[in-house]
């Protein structure tokens, strides 16, 4: 049980990205289009919306690698040394 609660914490850390990511990443658009588009116009709010988008998923691949390294620390300093 304790070698597989690793694997059980990275499945859940991708389920709650997954399963909260989208409704979030959709309501934070929503809401940069209708602040943003009267004032800037679609081109330039698109270009935010999709900077900002992608900015979240690097946040979450970051996270992702970041848990990945502390809970498998030891598995990957063998490996390495």
């Amino acid at each position: 049980m304790v070698k597989a609660l690793p694997i059980l914490l990275l499945f859940l850390f991708n389920f709650l990205v997954i399963l909260l990511g989208a409704p979030l990443l959709y309501t934070l658009n929503v809401t940069l289009y209708r602040v943003l588009e009267p004032n800037l116009g679609r081109l330039l709010t698109t270009s935010i919306q999709a900077t900002s988008s992608a900015f979240l998923v690097l946040i979450w691949l970051y996270f992702w690698r970041l848990i990945y390294h502390i809970l498998f620390k030891r598995a990957t300093e063998r490996v390495s040394s």
